[in-house]
């Protein structure tokens, strides 16, 4: 599919079941598509919470694997920036654009 909200509702699906490699390529789509979606930035910022505590919970069955591609394809996603330093320049990006209705 070439539509974002497609591969939103795929990113939506597979994150509920718990697969997160379908998850992250669905991610990888919508950044593919439109880097600068809304959409896409709250799914990037729900996957990274989401990961983080099924870490740290240890969550479910974990495959080596899988978990090997994530820790090194996700950082990708926000340019190899932590979760603070990616959304302090997207608020500082938003702040900057003249077409934003923000106070």
């Amino acid at each position: 599919p070439k539509r974002l909200s497609a591969w939103a509702l795929q990113y939506d699906v597979s994150i509920r079941r718990g697969k997160m490699l379908m998850a992250l390529q669905a991610l990888f789509k919508m950044k593919a598509i439109d880097a600068k979606d809304h959409r896409l930035f709250t799914r990037i910022v729900d996957f990274s919470q989401k990961l983080s505590s099924s870490r740290t919970s240890g969550g479910g069955q974990s495959n080596v694997i899988a978990e090997g591609v994530i820790s090194s394809e996700f950082p990708n996603l926000m340019d190899g920036k932590s979760l603070k330093e990616f959304l302090t320049l997207t608020v500082e990006g938003v702040k900057a654009d003249e077409l934003t209705d923000l106070p």
